[in-house]
């Protein structure tokens, strides 16, 4: 039985280009060696920010202002905190550990390939 986690779009997004979400399945599948849960990330990870600008750029629109953190704890409290607010650098490091070859590195190249391509 395999564990494999995907990250959220939280504080320190994760993003995964879905060839390479089907590429470490395969990984994890193949190789006898990986036993234990395995992280199904993009190896590196951005922050909201990053993302929303980079969302911004690839779709030609312009970014919108993120909600300030004091507006996130008043209106949700802890809730809003730990799901908003918290932040997570979840590398991909045993797909990594064994030569796993990510298509995307940076998340600008993965929008600019889901968003621009030609269909």
């Amino acid at each position: 039985a395999y564990e494999i986690y995907q990250c959220d779009w939280s504080s320190d997004v994760c993003s995964s280009d879905l060839e390479d979400v089907i590429g470490i399945i395969m990984l994890a599948i193949n190789n006898p060696n990986i036993k234990d849960a395995i992280n199904l990330t993009a190896p590196k990870p951005v922050a909201n920010h990053q993302f929303t600008k980079a969302l911004a750029m690839a779709i030609n629109r312009p970014a919108i202002l993120s909600i300030p953190e004091f507006m996130v704890k008043l209106i949700y409290g802890k809730m809003g905190e730990e799901l908003m607010l918290a932040s997570q650098k979840i590398i991909p490091q045993k797909a990594l550990d064994h030569g796993y070859q990510f298509k995307f590195t940076e998340i600008e190249e993965c929008f600019n390939q889901i968003f621009n391509s030609k269909i």
